[in-house]
């Protein structure tokens, strides 16, 4: 399991269901900024940023050391007004997380619940609550009974009632986790809920079996990409969880990445099709109906309209004679759509290289190799790149990849590869750009995520 600073694994709890990078929370009650701290794990290791709020004036200190990435108010919970500093701080309407840890007994836990109610719900929401109710403390001032009708006349799910904590011979039922349906996937909900009281343990089983993780789908994807069928692999639904995508949203998808290739008119619809029908070939793909003419997986209508993007860039800075790299390539399809459009417009490439793991390099050398034999491409992996040499003039492509690794591995391909390359597009899905380089946003049409946005360097 997840390390956790959490009593109970408040913090699995929300970033399993949340599953992001850079969120943003309201914790009211914070009391240490580390220890049994709800919010440290997402501040510290996913980059969240939230607004602490504190009675006890001792923690300043700590939470000026700790907590750099997010605001702090030392003064009665009671007494705040939330929806002026939420809109001061320029948080989202749409949260990831709230905390009311605050003290049943003095009734503060139900007068803040009731402020908010009042003064905030009407425009925030929040993905995740956690609400300590205390009930094995007693029943003070009804304060479990009237909080439950408030979140649930706001449309929230309770989750998992009465969570608690226990030692060798009792449980003691202290809190209630929900989740906003508007926020969350229906399906995840409906898998978790209960109305039992269980402890934490428990809670924390049924939310890791149900919510698999980005890194846990990486995971299985990598595992079945080590005895993969080129002829069917496209089929399966590890990987189509990872990379191909179909359905009603992705067909929408689709049709406006369509609208946008011919507002671009730099192919025809025959080349087009022609595309098409290359990508669409191998690996038993499962295609949707995009118009009453064109059959598709959708993602190749996308590979297509970024490999335009990128030979418009391409002829706009006159670059010709290069090495062209890709960082995290899938399957290889973008990388067949591109090698074809190079040709459709007259530009030579010097070597194609793709850049992955070793297991999605193997699959990428399969299917380019397989599809167009005779091409110039270079396979390397995340360990060996740093040792090839890429040559003078480079340009860079890579989408969603760069912006989805850890900090860490990203400033390695920084250090060691992007600052050497002059110019090149990254398709970006994380809120904060930290490429080291000048560089253009243009907002990503249609948008797919959230935060993702085409940059131009």
């Amino acid at each position: 399991m997840t390390t956790t600073y959490s009593q109970v694994c408040q913090d699995i709890f929300v970033s399993k269901i949340c599953n992001k990078r850079e969120g943003h929370f309201l914790e009211i009650g914070t009391c240490e900024p580390i220890k049994n701290n709800n919010t440290y794990l997402l501040e510290n290791e996913y980059n969240w940023k939230g607004i602490l709020v504190e009675f006890d004036k001792s923690f300043e200190e700590k939470y000026k050391i700790h907590r750099k990435n997010s605001v702090y108010i030392m003064e009665d919970a009671t007494k705040i007004n939330y929806k002026k500093v939420l809109d001061e701080n320029n948080f989202p309407k749409n949260m990831d997380y709230l905390q009311i840890d605050l003290e049943v007994t003095n009734k503060s836990t139900l007068d803040t619940l009731i402020l908010l109610n009042e003064t905030v719900f009407d425009e925030y929401k929040f993905a995740t609550v956690t609400f300590e109710t205390d009930i094995y403390r007693g029943d003070y001032y009804n304060t479990r009974e009237i909080s439950r009708k408030i979140f649930s006349d706001r449309g929230y799910i309770l989750v998992f009632p009465d969570i608690s904590d226990f030692d060798d011979k009792k449980k003691y039922p202290f809190e209630d986790w929900y989740i906003h349906p508007d926020l969350i996937d229906n399906d995840i909900i409906k898998k978790l809920k209960t109305d039992q009281s269980l402890n934490y343990n428990e809670a924390i089983k049924i939310i890791n079996d149900v919510c698999m993780s980005e890194r846990d789908l990486y995971r299985n994807f990598i595992n079945y990409l080590k005895d993969v069928d080129i002829n069917n692999f496209r089929t399966h639904s590890v990987f189509n969880d990872m990379l191909e995508h179909n359905g009603p949203i992705f067909v929408d998808f689709a049709k406006s990445w369509l609208s946008n290739i011919e507002e671009l008119n730099m192919i025809n619809k025959e080349q087009m099709i022609k595309l098409i029908d290359l990508n669409d070939q191998l690996g038993n793909p499962i295609k949707e109906k995009i118009t009453d003419s064109i059959v598709s997986v959708p993602n190749t209508i996308k590979y297509i309209y970024f490999g335009l993007l990128n030979i418009k860039y391409l002829l706009e800075k006159c670059i010709n004679n290069f090495t062209m790299i890709e960082i995290g390539c899938g399957y290889g399809g973008q990388c067949v759509i591109l090698l074809e459009l190079f040709k459709i417009f007259n530009i030579n490439v010097d070597k194609y290289v793709l850049i992955d793991l070793e297991e999605a390099s193997n699959l990428q050398r399969k299917y380019v190799n397989t599809l167009i034999p005779n091409n110039n491409c270079v396979f390397l992996t995340n360990e060996n790149y740093k040792k090839h040499d890429f040559g003078e003039k480079k340009y860079l492509f890579a989408c969603y990849s760069l912006s989805e690794f850890a900090d860490k591995t990203r400033k390695d391909y920084y250090d060691n590869l992007i600052n050497n390359i002059g110019s090149g597009i990254i398709i970006w899905n994380r809120e904060t750009i930290d490429l080291p380089k000048k560089f253009i946003i243009e907002e990503e049409k249609p948008l797919t995520g959230k935060y993702n946005k085409i940059v131009y360097f």
